[in-house]
């Protein structure tokens, strides 16, 4: 059988190549999910169902490795910055389950609780932060982490028959600290990655 994996990305941690992808049908469409590579061949590779590592919320989770300890994060939200730890080896211990650092989440495990108080701006309970990152692994920028966000254009478009999540984005680079606490350092203007089909 062969998986179809959505938005998949390659990453190297810990001297081993990992692949970052979605599979709403199988793990939920909130869920980002991780597995090592078995590189068996020039034109095999193979991941492992009992390696894979699913974390939670969004669709647009940046990885990290922590500055001193090298463990693997996420950048779960940009604004406000929220950065998670990702436990690899959950896969050891427990098949596709949500694992999340109980000290990041303030002894909770499941996020969707967070969710809602995590995407304010300012303390401003009634706006949400139209700024999405992205699912690749940041950048290391002299003393800061590069990544590249988007908004949605206009931010209250809804659904159409071609997208199920977001169309006409415009995009922005950004930077974080490189180091906890974390937090947001620059924000470039908006630009447009133009497409030959419109």
């Amino acid at each position: 059988d062969i998986r179809a994996l959505d938005d998949a990305r390659l990453f190297v941690h810990s001297n081993r190549v990992w692949i970052s992808y979605r599979d709403g049908p199988n793990f939920g469409y909130d869920k980002q999910v991780l597995n090592p590579l078995h590189l068996e061949s020039l034109d095999t590779c193979i991941i492992k169902a009992s390696e894979s590592v699913p974390f939670c919320c969004g669709r647009n989770m940046a990885l990290l490795e922590h500055a001193q300890t090298k463990t693997l994060q996420s950048l779960t939200w940009v604004d406000p910055v929220t950065v998670i730890d990702v436990n690899v080896d959950a896969a050891k211990t427990s098949r596709r389950r949500l694992t999340l650092d109980t000290n990041t989440l303030d002894n909770k495990t499941d996020c969707t609780l967070l969710r809602p108080q995590r995407r304010r701006l300012g303390g401003n309970q009634q706006r949400e932060s139209h700024f999405h990152g992205t699912n690749a692994f940041l950048v290391p920028y002299k003393d800061e982490l590069l990544a590249i966000g988007h908004f949605h254009r206009p931010h209250d478009r809804g659904q159409n028959e071609y997208s199920r999540h977001g169309h006409h984005y415009t995009h922005a680079f950004f930077t974080i600290s490189n180091s906890e606490p974390y937090y947001l350092k620059r924000l470039s203007a908006e630009f447009v990655l133009g497409s030959q089909q419109y």
